[in-house]
């Protein structure tokens, strides 16, 4: 796919192994995982991050002010022709500076303008405020709730999740 992405704060790059270190701190933080329901993050998760197949890609976000690390994108093509699945963690003493939708603005940009993507869409928790508001930002509709669809075995519970979308030419027309 891509080679890289840049904004004035952010690089956006697919992950490596020498990012192993970074993705296994944050993604080893109980605030920063905490809607997510595939914890814990062994270190062979980890591994699958930095070292993803090639129907999942992972980009780092890194901060070009100190070239860290702060999180990544997960970014697929989902069940059908040209719509793809995009999802972001960031390092929780980043979260609020708007870093996830920047960084997600510069990935749904490469893949409405060079990719020719139909339909984005992304999935939450809805008790996830920080990523309801990255898709409302991102200009993404809310088209609904499914309710007990995840089940999480570290609480032994099922779990509600939001599903927004956002379509090419709605994309184009807001921006």
């Amino acid at each position: 796919m891509m080679e890289y992405l840049e904004s004035n704060r952010l690089l956006l790059r697919k992950l490596s192994k020498e990012d192993f270190q970074a993705v296994y701190n944050y993604m080893n933080d109980e605030d920063t995982v905490k809607y997510f329901v595939d914890r814990p993050f062994t270190e062979e998760k980890i591994m699958n991050i930095v070292n993803p197949t090639k129907e999942q890609e992972h980009y780092a976000i890194v901060l070009k002010l100190e070239e860290k690390v702060i999180g990544h994108l997960d970014f697929h093509l989902w069940e059908m022709k040209d719509t793809y699945d995009i999802g972001w963690v960031i390092e929780k003493k980043y979260k609020n500076f708007g870093l996830a939708t920047e960084a997600a603005k510069l990935l749904m940009k490469y893949a409405f303008d060079i990719m020719h993507a139909h339909r984005i869409i992304a999935t939450c928790h809805p008790n996830n405020k920080s990523s309801i508001r990255v898709c409302e930002k991102l200009k993404m509709r809310l088209e609904g709730k499914f309710v007990k669809c995840i089940y999480d075995k570290s609480l032994n519970n099922w779990q509600d999740e939001l599903f927004y979308a956002i379509l090419e030419e709605e994309y184009y027309h807001e921006n």
